[in-house]
């Protein structure tokens, strides 16, 4: 087994292939750890000179492990390893290793970082990573071992709906006081007003772009914060994203019409087998009674059950909403490496 170390940009296209295959045999794998992520994330806020693409090779030279991540500094300007994405946009990090492999994947990460190829980072701050990583629990064992200090901590919490056969079986699993809330808001948007929705997956450009500026309008009057986030680089992010994501077949953008209006969206991914809600907006002065983003949310749940689709992931955040809809919380870890030999 190797480790090989590439910094160079042109990396993350010239990988892809080999990336992909890797990551189609790997118990690892999430949308936030493909390379088409690691691309347009790096196209956006990507600093040039700090690409650090860890690669674990077999004795065959088969890519076996691949760790996508970058050199920043953290609060007092010390140098610091982080995965590619960032925790403002990607909800899961993680590196990818080959099925059955994760142990000796590991094992050559720590040896790289321990071996003085990271500009004298002494730190690796591994955020978001999921629960059910093998690697996270092969890092946890082998880290001490290998010299490391290592901190442990829950990062944040996803909550996730198991998926039942049938929107009553979904409903049966609620508590009884939100089911029977559910229900009146849903009947109530069907009598007093005029509702559609439809979901951008793919088609033409034109017409993403429009969905992508409905989202964009309601996300901003959603509250002032979520506004402040959506700075022209963010915008300029997202729009990418959805194209990628269309082309990739991944995209699923809901907006639901009140009268016509436009009252709520969703940017989710169907990825997997799952749905991943990615972000929101609404318009608070249009039916609030109705609370069209709780409507839109049922339609979107009922409609991932009639696709098949067996979890449907709020992601990550708190908010009451993700539980009052069933969401049970999993937790995201992070894992603060520092080698003291640096």
């Amino acid at each position: 087994m190797r480790v090989e170390l590439r910094t160079d940009d042109a990396a993350l296209a010239a990988l892809a292939p080999a990336w992909t295959a890797l990551h189609c045999r790997s118990r690892t794998a999430t949308l936030y750890n493909t390379p088409q992520w690691a691309q347009v994330w790096w196209r956006h806020f990507g600093e040039p000179g700090t690409l650090r693409l860890f690669l674990v090779r077999d004795e065959n030279d088969a890519l076996i492990g691949l760790a996508p991540m970058g050199l920043t500094t953290d609060g007092d300007g010390e140098p610091v390893l982080r995965y590619l994405g960032g925790v403002d946009v990607s909800d899961y990090l993680d590196a990818l290793a080959a099925a059955g492999d994760e142990e000796a994947v590991a094992s050559g990460l720590l040896a790289g970082w321990a071996d003085g190829w990271c500009t004298g980072a002494r730190q690796i701050d591994l955020r978001a990573v999921p629960h059910a990583s093998p690697l996270r629990e092969a890092f946890l064992r082998l880290a001490p071992a290998a010299g490391f200090k290592l901190q442990v901590e829950r990062d944040e919490v996803c909550p996730v709906v198991t998926l039942p056969d049938t929107w009553d079986a979904y409903l049966a699993q609620l508590d009884g006081k939100q089911r029977r809330e559910l229900r009146r808001k849903v009947r109530k948007a069907g009598r007093d007003v005029l509702v559609s929705w439809y979901q951008v997956r793919a088609g033409p450009p034109s017409g993403l772009d429009e969905a992508m500026e409905t989202f964009f309008d309601l996300h901003a009057r959603s509250d002032p914060t979520k506004a402040a986030f959506m700075t022209p680089r963010m915008r300029a992010f997202f729009r990418d994203v959805a194209h990628i994501a269309a082309r990739e077949g991944w995209l699923a953008l809901s907006v639901l019409l009140v009268n016509g209006q436009p009252a709520a969206t969703y940017f989710t991914f169907d990825y997997d087998n799952q749905i991943l809600l990615y972000n929101s907006g609404h318009d608070p002065t249009l039916v609030p009674e109705m609370s069209p983003g709780w409507v839109l949310l049922a339609y979107g749940i009922e409609h991932a059950i009639n696709l098949g689709r067996r979890r449907f992931d709020f992601l990550r955040g708190q908010e009451d909403y993700k539980f009052r809809f069933g969401g049970q919380a999993e937790p995201v870890w992070r894992l603060q490496l520092e080698w003291p030999g640096g």
